[in-house]
């Protein structure tokens, strides 16, 4: 009995001293997933957009043609994604921003029903045109990237900004598109 009693005194002495009395540091894994999904979609960056021909409403069609020629920004979402619903408010700025350039288009696809697409246009005030795709097509087209992802095309069709995933929060939306996504889009307008 004094082996064991021992044994625990021993190892508790060695528990004790061996921990750091400091508090440990809260790992921000939002931060830690943006970064790692930033690495993994600069790997796209300067490479051609894969192509792409889709019927719209039963009579016109929209490809990879319509978008040629132009700086194109591209969203990929879907209703139940609450980054997505986040982001709308600031899609729509973006959209109402450049829609008189015509050297700019921007396409919003989504993996939802065209029916729930526009239910989502009406009860959000979405300003810009939303094109409803398999969900496959999303996953193809969005790089097999998660969502929300955004794409900006230099005129010749080559990727020159990917970003995947979002925030809740209005104000990291807001920095988000004012930091990164206006700053690409200018960028991609000037050369």
């Amino acid at each position: 009995m004094k082996i064991l009693l021992s044994a625990i005194c021993l190892f508790a002495a060695l528990f004790a001293f061996g921990q750091d009395q400091k508090t440990p540091k809260r790992v921000n894994n939002d931060s830690a997933w943006q970064k790692l999904l930033f690495e993994r979609d600069r790997r796209f960056i300067g490479k051609q957009y894969d192509s792409f021909s889709f019927t719209i409403k039963g009579d016109s069609s929209f490809s990879n043609a319509d978008i040629s020629g132009k700086v194109t920004f591209i969203n990929f979402w879907f209703e139940t994604c609450p980054p997505c619903v986040a982001e709308f408010e600031a899609l729509n700025r973006l959209y109402l921003e450049y829609k008189n350039d015509n050297r700019f288009t921007f396409v919003s696809f989504t993996s939802d029903s065209p029916e729930t697409a526009t239910a989502v246009k009406q009860k959000y005030n979405l300003q810009f045109p939303i094109i409803s795709i398999k969900k496959e097509e999303c996953y193809r087209l969005n790089q097999q990237n998660g969502f929300p992802t955004s794409i900006i095309l230099t005129r010749d069709g080559v990727i020159h900004f990917i970003h995947t995933g979002g925030s809740l929060e209005k104000e990291e939306i807001n920095t988000y598109f004012n930091d990164s996504v206006y700053p690409a889009i200018n960028a991609a307008l000037a050369k």
